[in-house]
């Protein structure tokens, strides 16, 4: 995608920060602020400085913004080769994918019912946490809630 059309994008999503600048999901509109979380935090290959969204993901996030066509696993199988080559920092990368990846290539492996991570749903304390939300409404559906 052009850069010009993907800051055009952060235009119409109501980027407030500098556009030239690090994308940071406090200067989206709470609109979009809670999808670059997800995003962020499903497909970030860093084990840290999640505020922060890299380049790579704004391209995901236009993709999906706009709809198109986008190879994400060739992003992702990328990210995966350079950190095997890194010899002293190694870690798990992207469980997710993987586990989708075996899933789908053995069909009858066995299941440990204490492997797996149950998944909440997306509550008012979430949202609240993620865009900071400061209003009287959300703040009794988060006590009622808590």
């Amino acid at each position: 995608m052009s850069e010009r059309l993907v800051k055009g994008l952060w235009c119409r999503m109501e980027f407030t920060g500098y556009i030239n600048g690090k994308m940071l999901k406090r200067n989206f509109s709470k609109a979009y602020r809670y999808l670059m979380h997800c995003m962020v935090h499903s497909m970030s290959h860093r084990k840290g400085a999640y505020d922060e969204v890299p380049d790579y993901i704004m391209n995901f996030i236009a993709n999906l913004v706009l709809n198109r066509k986008y190879n994400i696993s060739q992003v992702i199988f990328e990210y995966m080769k350079e950190n095997y080559k890194n010899e002293f920092d190694r870690y798990i990368m992207y469980p997710r994918f993987i586990m989708m990846l075996i899933n789908d290539k053995f069909k009858d492996l066995p299941r440990n019912s204490d492997d797996i991570m149950e998944m909440s749903n997306v509550n008012y304390i979430t949202i609240g946490r993620i865009t900071k939300e400061k209003d009287a409404k959300t703040k009794q559906m988060i006590q009622n809630q808590g």
